[in-house]
């Protein structure tokens, strides 16, 4: 899988698992081994069990379980260490959640937006980019970081924050609890954007 980093003892689990896979394969094909339904499950679930911390999205139909909310709200943690996120605009937020109320997915494109906003203005504000210049939240992040004018914690949680608006926005039908969660999560990104000299 792309973008995903194996560590030196997932890749032996792997050849293990795939190895074991084959010889049970093997054994079935070679000795009229009965492996039922339960069993196979059992054996799959097994397998697969290291596996479980480099999945970040699981989808079933419309269910949808996102992990980057919880690795933004570590990075969130991190950040709260070190300084005291500034409250956006009480008008911003009180807008924000007057929209999440009827329509979550144009709160979270709202607060989107006032996240790239923010970051167009910071890097334009510091002379990275000419004011005329337009670039994606990404671009914007990468580049602040890049300066050393953001931490490590808010780059990441940028990057994951951007990750999971443009999928909540382009799936449609994730849930409003996961929407309010997301919201609020960059909401308070927000606030330490700003607060950040």
């Amino acid at each position: 899988m792309p973008g995903v980093n194996y560590q030196p003892t997932t890749k032996i689990y792997i050849a293990l698992a795939l190895s074991f896979l084959l010889l049970m394969l093997g054994a079935k094909l070679f000795t009229g081994l009965v492996i039922d339904n339960t069993a196979l499950i059992l054996i799959l679930l097994i397998v697969l069990m290291p596996l479980i911390p480099s999945i970040k999205v699981i989808r079933w139909g419309d269910f949808t379980v996102i992990r980057e909310l919880e690795l933004i709200e570590a990075d969130l943690q991190e950040l709260r260490k070190k300084d005291q996120p500034l409250v956006p605009e009480t008008g911003l937020v009180a807008c924000i959640n007057h929209i999440l109320r009827y329509t979550p997915n144009l709160a979270l494109a709202k607060v989107r937006l006032e996240l790239e906003d923010a970051l167009q203005k910071k890097a334009g504000s510091g002379g990275l980019i000419a004011k005329q210049d337009i670039l994606s939240g990404m671009e914007s992040a990468r580049i602040l970081w890049s300066q050393g004018l953001i931490e490590p914690e808010m780059y990441d949680a940028l990057k994951r924050m951007i990750y999971i608006s443009d999928l909540i926005l382009d799936n449609k039908t994730s849930p409003p609890q996961e929407i309010r969660r997301t919201v609020e999560l960059a909401l308070e990104i927000l606030g330490f954007l700003k607060a950040s000299p």
